[in-house]
């Protein structure tokens, strides 16, 4: 089974996510066959996550994206761990690549955004793990 993961940073409550999540699907137009977990960075389990995602996540920081009105502090933007961000999408494609859960997540991610996002800063990472190592989605 393939799985990628979304990361990312908004302020909405997990239980309004998970209320929204089926016509976020429905507008990104997910397969049916492609499911969908939302979690809480800080729920995630050593003993129930492939350890190399913890290492990574911890390790590995991405830039958030600023619309706008907000490039005047991409100068002074720096790298949020991962592991610091609130959420986690994990896509498990049973009939795919890791590479079309990845892209069918970025659509969901980018729906989550649109909703919730204010037009405010953006933090996420959208990561695979391929030929034994985690990489994130360009």
């Amino acid at each position: 089974m393939a799985k990628a993961y979304s990361f990312f940073d908004l302020r909405v409550s997990k239980e309004e996510l998970e209320r929204e999540l089926p016509n976020i699907r429905e507008l990104a137009k997910i397969p049916s066959n492609l499911e969908i977990l939302l979690t809480e960075v800080k729920d995630l389990k050593e003993n129930k996550v492939d350890p190399d995602l913890l290492s990574f996540i911890r390790e590995n920081g991405v830039h958030a994206t600023f619309p706008s009105k907000y490039k005047h502090l991409m100068a002074t933007s720096k790298p949020t761990k991962m592991a610091n961000l609130r959420y986690i999408l994990e896509a498990n494609n049973h009939n795919g690549t890791v590479e079309d859960a990845g892209e069918e997540l970025s659509y969901v991610t980018n729906q989550i955004y649109s909703r919730y996002g204010n037009g405010e800063p953006f933090t996420v990472a959208i990561l695979g793990k391929i030929d034994g190592q985690y990489l994130i989605h360009e």
